[in-house]
């Protein structure tokens, strides 16, 4: 059952040159930045770095978390750049800016269960609260 899409948003330094800027971001505009991201074994990286080819360019990945507020520290300290999901950025961190993204790479996210499981009473008020969530969710 698919609950929502999360699009990426791109997180850079307080300085950055493209921080003040109010209009949406074109992912090219990151390319020859150093990168903050997952591993190569991560959906991040999977996801972004097809992203970032389909937008011309690789990305050169220096430092590696699946941490999201890791990644806004790397970013707030100046480290490089990098784009992570809408959902990890509602709360950003001192010291970094959000910006939206022109086209920007979506996280669809769904919830699996069996489909002649049993459904108990906490299974049905999580799919509940999970469902109400999602469509709380500016998008």
């Amino acid at each position: 059952m698919h609950l929502l899409d999360d699009p990426f948003h791109a997180v850079l330094p307080a300085e950055h040159k493209l921080a003040r800027n109010r209009r949406a971001i074109k992912l090219e505009q990151l390319a020859g930045e150093t990168w903050v991201g997952g591993a190569p074994t991560s959906s991040w990286f999977q996801i972004v770095r097809n992203s970032c080819h389909q937008a011309g360019f690789e990305p050169t990945v220096a430092f590696t978390t699946d941490d999201y507020l890791a990644v806004q520290a790397f970013a707030a300290a100046g480290a490089g750049v990098s784009v992570i999901p809408g959902l990890a950025v509602h709360h950003p961190l001192p010291g970094v800016q959000i910006r939206t993204l022109a086209s920007p790479p979506v996280r669809q996210i769904s919830l699996a269960r069996r489909a002649h499981g049993f459904r108990s009473p906490a299974s049905v008020t999580m799919v509940d609260a999970l469902k109400t969530a999602a469509a709380q969710q500016p998008g």
